[in-house]
């Protein structure tokens, strides 16, 4: 059996960036099943389940608080403007 990259109970951190419901957030997930494709986390605070691809690591989920954090942000000052207004 190979390695995961993700192991039970590993602390993760999710950025979850939704710009149609402007939401941008860090989640601080734990890891709780682990498979061949796949892994799902629960959320520390509200106990939401997440699934996951190892493709999302580096991109959605983070080992590190603060890389997560840097792309949450980033999202949120580049999030696109649904109105735009002339100055008069």
């Amino acid at each position: 059996m190979e390695d995961k990259p993700v192991k039970l109970k590993e602390k993760v951190y999710y950025a979850r960036i939704h710009h149609n419901t402007v939401t941008y957030d860090v989640c601080d997930l734990v890891v709780q099943s682990v498979r061949d494709t796949y892994f799902a986390a629960t959320d520390k605070r509200d106990k939401h389940r997440y699934l996951f691809s190892y493709n999302d690591i580096n991109k959605l989920i983070f080992f590190d608080r603060e890389d997560a954090l840097k792309i949450v942000l980033d999202a949120q000052a580049n999030r696109p403007k649904k109105y735009q207004y002339e100055e008069e």
